[in-house]
């Protein structure tokens, strides 16, 4: 079976964490809402594909 799944490089990751970060920020979010956010974020970023990541990318 083959996949067609990218992997991600530590740059993606760091990017992803760096929009996840901005995104807690703005919505005024504590320490103790972080899980159910990182939740919805990755839900939402692996539901808009690639282009929804080089807006993240572009957004920085």
């Amino acid at each position: 079976m083959t996949s067609k799944a990218k992997r991600l490089s530590a740059f993606d990751l760091d990017e992803l964490r760096e929009a996840f970060k901005k995104s807690v920020r703005e919505q005024e979010q504590t320490p103790i809402d972080w899980e159910e956010c990182a939740k919805q974020f990755l839900e939402r970023a692996i539901q808009g594909g690639a282009e929804r990541f080089r807006r993240f990318r572009i957004n920085r």
